[in-house]
């Protein structure tokens, strides 16, 4: 107890109060419940389920960048004129922000890259950046799913 109030008081004293606030504002993220909207989006996105992937988002949200940097589109219009098999793997989360290393099968190509989700501070995607590496052909031992 006395090492922990001796860091606090040096924390303190070195970052003053602002630095102690921007801290603990750092302990707050979105956590478990952007991990459960990151799985519902890529289940949402394999099964067409318009929807659904519509409810994940704010209402005012700017949409999907599918690749990105690119013009973003609306959850609708996104599930409408994006095809093909997608699954996550590693699931980082920092602050308000998740990203997701991915596959996307599409059309006897195989793309891996990251996937962005900013979400609101109310925990809706507001809105989400997708990164592909080049193409390549899929192999008969990929996962159909």
């Amino acid at each position: 107890l006395t090492a922990m109030m001796g860091v606090g008081w040096r924390m303190l004293r070195i970052q003053g109060l602002g630095g102690i606030a921007g801290f603990m504002r750092a302990l707050r993220n979105i956590g478990a419940r952007g991990r459960d909207a990151t799985a519902a989006f890529a289940r949402a996105f394999n099964d067409r389920d318009e929807a659904g992937l519509a409810a994940l988002f704010a209402a005012d949200a700017p949409g999907v960048s599918w690749p990105a940097p690119g013009k973003r589109l609306g959850p609708r219009h996104f599930i409408e004129q994006t095809s093909g098999r997608l699954e996550f793997g590693k699931t980082l989360v920092s602050g308000y922000v998740v990203s997701v290393s991915a596959s996307w099968q599409d059309a006897g190509l195989l793309r891996h890259g990251l996937v962005l989700f900013e979400f609101t501070r109310a925990g809706a995607i507001d809105r989400v950046s997708a990164y592909w590496a080049a193409p390549q052909a899929a192999s008969s031992s990929s996962s159909s799913g």
